[in-house]
């Protein structure tokens, strides 16, 4: 039996030591102590201790700084700190992203990745690179729901267009990120071609009047997904990847 590859422990560099022990200290104080902190965060105590000392700058020279290299998080340890700042102290969220991604190196690489990843989800969903009728089954079957002269524009566009406004126009989000939440709410209903109708299909939910229902749904999701901070300068997708 081939054993099985091991993942690398990727580490995240950390731009602002002082900022990250402020949240330390916050979780801390939350939670009630250092090592309760600790434990949920799964590290050793005196691991958290040193996370939540104050960076020394008196004394220390740039070139020992220089010669000392970069400081870094564990990617897994940065995530479950995340997730714990998210439930007990979600005022210092923006801290912790600032203190590990605000570096301008960390930034355009995420920036980068972030693109290349929206390039290979738009082409998944549009294979031609562009929205097109025949090229595109999501956006077939949209035009396929309006129905002749549109008679289903109240249920299907009306919607899309208030997700389109939120998103894009009032949000700021790139065009294509918020095509692509359109395709993923979409897509499901494309499983009755391919199953011969044992999934259900749009014209099934249309005549239990459910059709609507089903694209609030499938759109609130996708929304919730793009509640967030649409500049990409200001926010990095790193430690959610």
């Amino acid at each position: 039996m081939p054993k099985p590859a091991q993942t690398r422990n990727i580490r995240l560099p950390i731009a602002d030591r002082a900022k990250l022990a402020k949240v330390f200290r916050g979780l801390a104080a939350t939670l009630g102590s250092q090592a309760n902190a600790a434990s949920q965060l799964q590290v050793t105590a005196m691991y958290y201790s040193l996370r939540c000392e104050r960076p020394k700058t008196r004394g220390v020279t740039a070139t020992a700084r220089k010669a000392k290299g970069p400081e870094s998080i564990e990617r897994d340890t940065y995530r479950r700190l995340a997730a714990l700042i998210q439930q007990h102290r979600p005022d210092l969220l923006a801290v912790l992203q600032d203190a590990v991604f605000s570096d301008a190196k960390g930034a355009e690489s995420a920036r980068v990745a972030y693109r290349a990843w929206l390039r290979r989800q738009f082409r998944r969903d549009n294979p031609s690179g562009q929205i097109d009728e025949y090229d595109s089954p999501w956006y077939r079957l949209r035009v396929e729901m309006r129905g002749i002269g549109g008679r289903n524009d109240a249920i299907i566009d009306g919607r899309l267009n208030t997700f389109v406004a939120r998103y894009e126009t009032q949000r700021g989000h790139d065009s294509s990120r918020v095509w692509v939440a359109i395709a993923a709410a979409i897509t499901p209903l494309l499983a009755a071609e391919d199953t011969a109708g044992i999934e259900m299909s749009w014209q099934e939910l249309a005549a239990a009047g459910t059709l609507g229902k089903y694209l609030d749904a499938a759109l609130r999701a996708q929304g919730l997904l793009l509640e967030r901070e649409a500049n990409l300068f200001k926010r990095s997708q790193h430690g959610r990847a």
